[in-house]
C-alpha cells in the first residue's frame, strides 16, 4: 500500500502510463544521465532513486530522493521546450543524475508522449512546475536549517517525506540506514544514531526488520518547526 500522495499521482498519470513500458532496474543503475541526451522520461512506481552530483573530491552527494509517483528526467524535458525552460529557469540551477539506490519498478516513457500529455493536461503541467520550485526551495531551507544546527528537525522532515504506508504502518525503505541518512544530511553517522535513538526512546519511531517505522506521526511533526531536541 502507498500513501494518498502516491495514489493521487497514479490517478493523474494513469492515461500516460498506459503508453509506457513497465521495467525493472537493479541497484546502482544510472536511470537519467545529465551528461547525455534525454532518451526517455521515467515514472517511479516503486523503489529508491536519488538525484546525485559528483563532488570535486570524487564523492557522490545525494541532492534529494525521488518520491514514488514522480517523473524522472523532467528537468531535462523542460530544457527541450523553450516555453517550459523559461518558466523554470529561475528555479532550476543545476541538472543532476538519477541513480537507483535499490531495485526499482519504473515506467519508461517517450519524451514526446510526456510533452503531449502535459500540454493536454495543463493542471498537471502547472503542478509539475510548482513541484520543481518546491524542490529547490526545500533544498535551500534544508541548508539554512543546517547552518542553524537544526539537524533533528531536518531528519524528522525526511522521515515524514519518505515514509510510505505499508501493512498499516508508515515505513521507510531499508535503504535508509543511519549511514545513508547521515550521507544525505551531510552529518556524522554518530549524530544520526543519537537522534534516531532519542526518537526511539520517546516512542516516536522504531526499527523493525531493518526498516524505520514511524509510530507517532504527530510527535514527529512537532519537530517540523523550531522545537529543540536534547540528544
Amino acid at each position: 500500500m502507498h500513501g494518498s500522495w502516491y495514489q493521487k499521482a497514479v490517478g493523474d498519470y494513469r492515461e500516460l502510463l498506459r503508453q509506457g513500458t513497465r521495467i525493472h532496474v537493479g541497484k546502482g543503475t544510472r536511470v537519467v544521465d545529465s551528461q547525455k541526451k534525454l532518451e526517455y522520461v521515467y515514472y517511479l512506481e516503486k523503489g529508491v532513486i536519488a538525484l546525485v552530483d559528483l563532488m570535486e573530491d570524487g564523492d557522490e552527494r545525494v541532492f534529494r530522493y525521488h518520491k514514488q509517483g514522480e517523473l524522472l528526467g523532467i528537468f531535462q524535458l523542460y530544457n527541450m521546450v523553450p516555453s517550459l525552460k523559461n518558466s523554470v529557469q529561475h528555479t532550476v540551477c543545476h541538472i543532476y543524475d538519477s541513480v537507483s539506490k535499490s531495485e526499482c519498478v519504473l515506467y519508461r516513457l517517450e519524451p514526446r508522449v510526456v510533452l503531449e500529455f502535459l500540454f493536454e493536461n495543463p493542471e498537471i503541467l502547472v503542478e509539475q512546475v510548482r513541484s520543481t520550485a518546491k524542490i529547490n526551495m526545500s533544498h535551500c531551507f534544508r541548508y539554512s536549517k543546517m547552518l542553524k544546527n537544526r539537524t533533528p528537525n531536518i531528519l524528522c522532515e525526511m522521515l515524514l517525506e519518505f515514509a510510505h504506508l505499508s501493512e498499516g504502518a508508515w515505513k521507510l525503505d531499508k535503504y535508509f540506514s543511519n549511514a545513508e541518512i547521515a550521507r544525505y544530511l551531510g552529518v556524522h553517522v554518530v549524530t544520526v544514531g543519537k537522534i534516531i535513538g532519542k526518537l526511539k526512546e520517546d516512542g516516536l519511531i522504531d526499527r523493525k526488520n531493518g526498516q524505520l517505522v514511524i509510530l507517532d506521526r504527530e510527535g514527529i511533526e512537532e519537530y517540523l518547526g523550531e522545537k529543540n531536541m536534547k540528544y
